[in-house]
């Protein structure tokens, strides 16, 4: 009995060992390693504006003397490396970098596989051979450190890709970790403009807000044919006719697409005139973003609607196309208008979105400030100071007092909507 005890300890001991072996030292030496350099990039800022991760920092006491610079995500698991192209200038022997200028452009997160990654600089240098003409590339491996305020974000993909992406820090870098989603989250909000007492503009005897309300149910209904999963700000019922639409607390039109995590708001108003001969649509953007979807979506409606683009100069920056941030004498008349009535003044500054819908859906990449400094008077953005936003537009379907936008937004409303939805579609790649 005694020997059968001995052999089965000895044989636990055993196994006990190998199992020791297989993990900490077998296991280790199949993974892929990758050789990093011990100074790190300092991370000043990183973002998520609509479906496009950016980030921006610099990287000091570096040989400058390299050919070229970009940003990897390399798998642990793999060893597999994704590579993306950014900006860089070098300072003597710093070198300062974003992965884009715009906030809508960057890394596009929807496509990459699911995974555990880390992000690095990868610096390319090209040697000469001793006793040869010929040169060597070689390439160094710069760990990034997050010294931003946030410390862990997460983005969820549209629901074709159905992901959940989480960036953080480990002890050596930043990371990526991709995998499937299992929340409820939404790929565009559609806002009505206007709903309960505010029936917005009038023309032709119809109000403003039932015409967004109609032209957003056409939207959602052709994008869902599309299977783009949609959420409206306001439905036909959920506004009585002595109800005020919240703009900024819990379940407001400006923070909704925040709660239901869409990467995308298109917000409808129309206007009205005292001369019937204005007319024309515009669509309203946020700065420092690349136009060219809201390029093709002028273009589409014009091809489908024949309608025209107001011809208003006033923060023009292309054909149909609006950008307003406020200017310092803006910014001074809302610090006047807010000491007249009492109020705290919030941090506006000329990289804040003129539009709410706009700026408080977009979090620091539009400029937003209704924080927590007037919640009885004006409500919270518990949003305001988030890296995560969607990417908004404001489209103005045209004059209700104008005959032809009319009768494009009540009369070819299917035609309208579809211009729309279908742009959107294909920006979604849908």
């Amino acid at each position: 009995m005694k020997k059968i005890i001995i052999i089965l300890v000895i044989l636990a001991i055993l196994g006990g060992g190998g199992y020791y072996y297989y993990q900490n030292v077998y296991l280790p030496a199949q993974k892929p390693t990758l050789e990093v350099e011990k100074n790190s990039a300092q991370i000043s800022k990183y973002y998520i504006y609509g479906t496009h991760l950016n980030l921006e920092g610099e990287i000091k006491k570096i040989n400058a003397n390299f050919e070229d610079l970009d940003l990897v995500m390399w798998n642990a698991k793999t060893g597999k490396l994704k590579k993306f192209e950014i900006n860089y200038k070098k300072n003597v022997n710093n070198v300062n970098f974003n992965i884009s200028d715009e906030i809508n452009n960057g890394i596009y997160l929807d496509n990459i596989a699911k995974g555990n990654y880390r992000l690095y600089l990868r610096f390319k240098y090209e040697e000469s051979k001793k006793d040869s003409d010929k040169k060597e590339t070689t390439y160094k491996y710069y760990p990034l450190d997050n010294t931003t305020t946030y410390d862990e974000t997460t983005y969820y993909t549209t629901s074709k890709q159905n992901k959940k992406i989480t960036i953080s820090q480990n002890k050596t870098t930043m990371t990526v970790k991709i995998k499937d989603n299992t929340d409820d989250v939404y790929d565009v909000v559609l806002d009505p403009s206007c709903g309960g007492v505010d029936k917005g503009a009038t023309g032709n005897g119809v109000y403003e807000s039932d015409i967004t309300l109609e032209m957003a149910n056409k939207v959602k209904e052709k994008l869902e044919s599309k299977d783009v999963k949609v959420k409206l700000t306001r439905t036909e019922d959920s506004l009585y006719d002595s109800d005020y639409f919240d703009e900024y607390n819990d379940g407001g039109r400006a923070v909704i697409s925040h709660e239901v995590k869409a990467k995308y708001l298109f917000s409808f108003q129309a206007s009205s005139s005292t001369n019937p001969t204005i007319n024309g649509f515009s669509i309203n953007t946020a700065a420092n973003i690349n136009y060219d979807f809201s390029a093709k979506l002028v273009e589409n409606i014009v091809t489908k609607t024949n309608l025209k683009t107001t011809t208003s100069t006033s923060h023009r920056v292309d054909y149909g196309i609006y950008t307003h941030n406020f200017t310092e004498s803006e910014i001074a008349e809302n610090m006047a208008y807010y000491d007249e009535r009492g109020y705290k003044p919030y941090n506006v500054t000329t990289d804040s979105n003129y539009l709410y819908m706009i700026r408080e859906s977009g979090g620091i990449m539009t400029g937003a400030y209704v924080d927590d400094s007037n919640p009885e008077q004006v409500g919270v953005n518990k949003y305001y100071n988030s890296n995560v936003g969607a990417e908004a537009y404001i489209i103005d379907l045209g004059y209700l007092t104008n005959q032809t936008d009319f009768n494009a937004i009540t009369q070819n409303q299917d035609a309208y909507a579809e211009a729309i939805a279908n742009t959107i579609i294909e920006e979604l790649k849908y």
